[in-house]
């Protein structure tokens, strides 16, 4: 339990003096006191009613209607990660003014960005949660993911978010984790030691890998063939993009089974989205992994889709690079 600032508003919400009674306006509360600094909590109901009421003959039913109106109200937002649902207060960096917040324990939601240690080192005093509001997603009201757990509950609606944030769920064609990026790239690490171990006498054609097969001559070939709808300007762009990449790796390396691997993604989408996503990436997100610009272009696609590339509704880019990111960025923080 934390401390936090409640707002006097907050007892004449007309959405909360008609939907919750007296224990529920005070289980909202509390809240905001279990939350952690992201906004994040565990919508566990028996572990809230521990926390917000240890002493009293509050039900468990109850503890879940409470909790099920607030995300029908929308004061709550649900996500799900690896099987598991967590809840965000969705006004909470609304209303707390958070001077040194801690590093977030539980999984963050898609549209939560923290920035700590990592970008800003020992200076704790820029640490800072930054919300992305475009990509919270707007929940039909009569869905929720805590609703009884019984064999007689209806199924309740889940979201694939972007993968904006990497404890996001993903789709199937996206399970490569951060993990077995690396376990591929140690693969091939120990591959190269051997081949040099063995005096380096093993030709292209007849290299083998560690499973034994024969490796495959192509790989230059094939990345070329998949560089090949871009442009020499795009696909300096690329390269840009891999020397950034790499150093979010140990070894400051991208295997090139890794950049063959997203290009045949890339390639689901008009190089145009491509380009606008890397520059993204590379503007704002330098210490993120490729999985974050997966997110991104998935994203600029919808938009695309709805006539609002670029966070111009009814207007599409019309010149690359030029104004893209500005556009994108004064949509998403506005």
């Amino acid at each position: 339990m934390r401390r936090r600032i409640l707002n006097p508003e907050f007892f004449v919400d007309p959405d909360i003096i008609a939907n919750l009674d007296f224990g529920g306006r005070l289980f909202y509360q509390g809240l905001w006191c279990v939350a952690e600094d992201s906004g994040v909590f565990d919508p566990n109901p028996l572990g809230l009613k521990m926390k917000i009421f240890p002493g009293d003959n509050i039900d468990i039913a109850t503890i879940q209607g409470y909790y099920q109106t607030l995300v029908r109200l929308n004061k709550v937002v649900e996500f799900e990660v690896n099987g598991r649902t967590y809840a965000w207060l969705k006004n909470f960096h609304k209303h707390q003014k958070l001077d040194r917040p801690s590093p977030p324990s539980l999984p963050l939601p898609p549209w939560v960005v923290w920035h700590g240690e990592q970008e800003y080192g020992k200076e704790k005093h820029k640490w800072h949660y930054e919300v992305l509001p475009e990509y919270i997603p707007n929940r039909d009201p009569k869905s929720s993911l805590i609703a009884e757990h019984s064999e007689s509950s209806s199924v309740t609606e889940t979201y694939l978010f972007d993968e904006y944030s990497t404890n996001s769920r993903r789709t199937d064609d996206e399970q490569t984790t951060t993990e077995e990026n690396r376990k591929e790239e140690k693969l091939k690490e120990e591959k190269e030691k051997r081949t040099e171990s063995e005096g380096g006498g093993v030709g292209e054609e007849g290299s083998k890998n560690l499973s034994g097969s024969t490796a495959s001559p192509s790989t230059p070939s094939l990345i070329e063939g998949l560089l090949s709808r871009y442009s020499p300007e795009q696909r300096q762009l690329i390269e840009d993009y891999w020397e950034t990449i790499r150093f979010t790796r140990k070894n400051a390396k991208i295997a090139d089974s890794i950049k063959i691997r997203e290009l045949e993604y890339w390639s689901r989408y008009p190089p145009e989205i491509v380009m606008e996503a890397l520059r993204i990436h590379l503007a704002r997100y330098p210490t993120k992994e490729e999985a974050y610009t997966r997110g991104i272009m998935r994203r600029l696609k919808r938009e695309a889709e709805r006539g609002e590339f670029n966070g111009r509704p009814g207007k599409s880019r019309t010149s690359p690079g030029k104004t893209g990111i500005q556009d994108y960025e004064s949509f998403v923080l506005r």
